[in-house]
């Protein structure tokens, strides 16, 4: 056990956060100005598979976890008497301003604060796990603790430490990699404090209730679609599945490296070893309007020879993108559907939850072309316009290959690339451009 330091008195308060409910970042940027067609159109969307971007975004984060210093030593348990007193003791991270006004978003047994390093002004952003969240031990293969060992990636929130509290010798300690501690004794320790690199922007979910034209909400998809993939191969390559895509999950920020935004994937909480995820106990993780038919399948319909492999995270990007596209979550838009055409609708069969889980299983048994019906309802005249279809069409192709029923037939991350990166060349934008004359709200 590492030197004592002193105790001080925690605050009484508690602090709730859930590492599978929405996180719903605070908005407080002035209210959204009108923005015309052709302004949207003036980036170019480098190659997010492996882009020059991609190393000075690497070196950034490098040097802002390298300058995160634990005062004692990494791994040194510590006695203070609550998860605040030990952030600052042991790492010298200060919640910035009173609780209300650090608060970057909240869950339901956690809430994410913005931080400021006292002796270097670095700030980060600090999940606080309240104590009430169950057993979140140190696991090696899956949450956070397998976090710390990913490498960097401009698209993935890195995590540049952890807090961890102690249960049996109820003492804390400052962990930035899987060596800090002995993997005998993972089941000793709970996560307290998860401390990653702070972004300044906002999350997708509160960046659509902004008034979007469906002109821009298509530009903005196909970044999400372009960035997302890239961080999702990002994951799979490192034999890791993410498991919990949806727009609260990702945050957008003002683009670098050419492209008119940046995307994030953040909160490592749901992720886990590939190998892992094959055990039917680790299947049913993620957020209900986002998971996979086969997700669904174990939690509604206790099916256990249903596996979850990177299908998982194919399904909830065409997801996502949908909700980008069409302002709505898959389960209304196939409800409303099935209303249009008089489809008689047993809502006795289920219960709320397993009635919205079973809706977006019904769009996965449609076939394309009545997909395509639903994601085009209400386009009107837009679809004669060839600018907004050169892009809107491949987009909606990836959407429908995407949210295939069976996960051997959903559309590869690469083909997502190959598909959409095309579209924002320099010579297609300024088409787009000349083309262009009016912009349509719908």
């Amino acid at each position: 056990m590492g030197p004592l330091a002193s105790s001080g008195e925690v605050e009484s308060k508690t602090f709730f956060v859930g590492q599978n409910d929405p996180i719903h970042f605070n908005s407080k940027k002035p209210p959204r100005t009108y923005k015309s067609y052709e302004s949207g159109l003036a980036s170019v969307l480098p190659d997010y598979w492996d882009s020059p971007g991609n190393e000075s975004a690497i070196q950034s984060l490098d040097k802002s976890a390298s300058e995160l210093r634990a005062r004692y030593g990494w791994g040194t348990e510590v006695k203070y008497s609550g998860r605040i007193k030990a952030l600052d003791g042991l790492l010298g991270l200060q919640i910035s301003g009173s609780n209300e006004e650090a608060k970057l978003g909240s869950g339901y047994n956690a809430t994410v604060y913005l931080a400021n390093d006292k002796s270097t002004g670095n700030k980060y952003a600090v999940k606080i796990i309240s104590s009430d969240s169950g057993d979140r031990f140190l696991q090696p293969d899956n949450g956070e603790y397998l976090g710390l060992s990913l490498l960097p990636h401009k698209g993935i929130a890195s995590i540049c430490a952890l807090i961890v509290h102690n249960t049996v010798d109820k003492t804390y300690a400052a962990i930035k990699g899987p060596q800090s501690i002995l993997s005998e004794n993972c089941q000793d320790y709970r996560i307290r404090c998860v401390i990653s690199e702070y972004i300044e922007g906002e999350d997708l979910f509160d960046t659509l209730n902004g008034y979007w034209s469906i002109l821009e909400k298509t530009d903005l998809a196909i970044q999400v679609a372009l960035q997302g993939s890239a961080a999702l191969g990002h994951y799979h390559q490192h034999d890791i599945l993410y498991r919990d895509m949806k727009p609260e999950n990702i945050m957008i920020s003002p683009g670098r490296e050419g492209s008119q935004v940046d995307v994030k994937l953040v909160d490592a909480g749901t992720i886990i070893r590939l190998s892992d995820a094959k055990n039917v106990d680790a299947t049913i993780v993620g957020t209900k309007e986002y998971m996979a038919p086969e997700v669904i399948d174990v939690y509604c319909n206790q099916k256990m020879d249903s596996i979850c492999d990177v299908g998982v995270d194919l399904w909830g990007l065409g997801v996502t993108l949908i909700a980008v596209v069409t302002d709505h979550d898959l389960f209304q838009l196939v409800k409303q559907y099935y209303k249009d055409i008089k489809k008689p609708i047993d809502e006795s069969l289920r219960k709320e939850w397993d009635k919205k889980a079973e809706w977006n299983k019904e769009f996965a048994k449609m076939n394309d072309k009545t997909k395509r019906e639903i994601l085009n309802k209400n386009l009107g005249l837009l679809l004669n316009n060839p600018s907004f279809v050169r892009k809107y069409n491949p987009l909606v192709n990836v959407i429908i290959g995407l949210t295939k029923s069976s996960p051997e037939d959903r559309m590869a991350l690469a083909d997502v690339q190959k598909t959409l990166a095309p579209i924002l060349t320099p010579a297609s934008l300024q088409e787009d451009i000349r083309n262009q004359s009016q912009v349509i709200y719908v």
